[in-house]
C-alpha cells in the first residue's frame, strides 16, 4: 500500500499563548502528553519535573522545533530540575511519555527568562493534511475514438467511348452508410490500367488499422492525418465525386449533378481523403473514367471514426482530510 499526504499551510488567526506552564499532569497507562514554550534566542528555560503519584516517569525530551534538533533528553526517573540557554528563536517541544500500564502524575514548572527583553510570543497556526489512502478500483465510463471498415471495393470502368459504343459504363456509384456516432470519415483509392496491380494494392489497404495507430498517439488531431499517412501507388487518373443520393441518381444517368467539393477529387490517380460531413446517415460516391480510349481499375475502402462509450476499470484513492494547530513564535 503507497500513502501519498499533501499538507495545505494557511492561518485562522493568532492565538496568543503563555510561555510559562504551570500545572499538574497526569499520563494514563502507554499515553503521551506535549506542552510548548516559545523562547527567544539566549532566553534561559528552566524546567523541573516532580512525580506526585506511580512509578517513574518513562521519558522526557525537549524538542527545538525551529531546527527539529532534540536538546535534552531524561529516560526513567522521578524527577529532576535542570535549565538551558536557548540556541536559536524557536517554539519548544516538551514531550512526556509513559511506557507502562499503570498510570503516573506529576508536577511540572516550565519559566523562561527573556532578562528584561521582549519576551517570545507564541502562536499558532492551522495545518491541513491531505492523507490519500488504499487505491481501489471503480468502472468509469469513458469516450474512446475506434475505426470501422464500412466497404472496401475493387472495379472496372470501361472508356468513355466503350461506354457509348458497346454500353459499358464508365462511371459506378455505391453508398456509403455512416455509423451511429461518426466524428469523420476517410476513404483511400487508387486507379491503375493493370488489373493485376489493383490487385495486388487492394490486398496492402490498411487505412483501418493506419488510422487506430494514429487515434493513439494523436487524438486531438485526427484530421491531420490525411498528410500524414502514405497514399497507395497509383498509376492512371479517375474523377471522384461525394454526392447525396438525389446527385448520385442524376449522375448515374449521366444529367447535370452536383457535389461536395470538399469529399470530392478529379483527375486523381491515388490518395486518401479525409471527409468531416457526418449530418447525412448515407453519402455516395461516384467514380468515372475521363479517359476516351483506356478503361481503369479502381481500389477503394471506407473507414469511419466512431465515438464510442466504454466502461473501463480506474484506480483511485479516497482522500482524508485532517486540521491540527501547529505553533510557531510570532514575530
Amino acid at each position: 500500500m503507497r500513502i501519498i499526504t499533501y499538507c495545505f499551510l494557511f492561518f485562522t488567526g493568532v492565538m496568543y499563548s503563555q510561555t510559562n506552564i504551570h500545572e499538574e499532569v497526569m499520563l494514563g497507562p502507554n499515553e503521551e502528553k506535549e506542552f510548548f514554550v516559545a523562547a527567544n534566542m539566549d532566553d534561559l528555560i528552566q524546567f523541573e519535573v516532580k512525580r506526585t503519584d506511580g512509578k517513574k516517569i518513562s521519558h522526557f525530551s525537549l524538542t527545538a522545533l525551529q531546527s527539529n534538533n532534540t536538546v535534552f533528553t531524561e529516560r526513567r526517573f522521578r524527577k529532576f530540575k535542570s535549565s538551558i540557554t536557548s540556541f536559536e528563536k524557536s517554539v519548544y517541544r516538551l514531550l512526556f511519555k509513559n511506557n507502562t500500564p499503570d498510570p503516573v502524575a506529576f508536577d511540572l514548572d516550565v519559566d523562561i527568562n527573556s532578562y528584561n527583553n521582549q519576551p517570545a510570543v507564541m502562536a499558532y497556526r492551522t495545518v491541513y493534511d491531505t492523507v490519500y489512502g488504499e487505491e481501489k478500483t471503480i468502472m468509469e465510463t469513458v469516450e474512446k475514438l475506434e475505426t470501422k471498415t464500412l466497404q472496401k471495393e475493387k472495379f472496372y470502368l470501361n472508356s468513355k467511348s466503350n461506354a457509348l459504343v458497346k454500353g459499358g459504363k464508365d462511371r459506378a456509384v455505391f453508398p456509403v452508410y455512416l455509423p451511429k456516432n461518426t466524428a469523420e470519415w476517410f476513404y483511400v483509392l487508387t486507379a491503375n490500367r493493370d488489373e493485376e496491380a489493383i490487385k495486388a494494392t487492394a490486398k496492402t489497404f490498411s487505412l483501418a488499422s493506419e488510422l487506430s495507430k494514429y487515434i493513439e498517439t494523436e487524438k486531438n488531431s485526427l484530421s491531420t492525418a490525411v498528410t500524414n499517412l502514405n497514399a497507395p501507388p497509383g498509376a492512371n487518373i479517375c474523377d471522384i465525386y461525394l454526392m447525396n443520393k438525389t446527385e448520385a441518381t442524376k449522375f448515374r444517368a449521366g444529367e447535370d449533378y452536383g457535389f461536395d467539393i470538399e469529399g470530392s477529387r478529379e483527375n486523381y490517380k491515388s490518395g486518401i481523403v479525409g471527409v468531416k460531413g457526418t449530418q447525412s446517415k448515407a453519402y455516395f460516391i461516384g467514380v468515372k473514367n475521363p479517359d476516351n480510349l483506356y478503361g481503369i481499375h479502381v481500389g477503394i475502402e471506407v473507414v469511419a471514426i466512431v465515438k464510442e462509450e466504454k466502461t473501463v476499470p480506474k484506480l483511485v484513492r479516497s482522500p482524508t482530510i485532517t486540521a491540527k494547530q501547529v505553533p510557531y513564535v510570532s514575530e
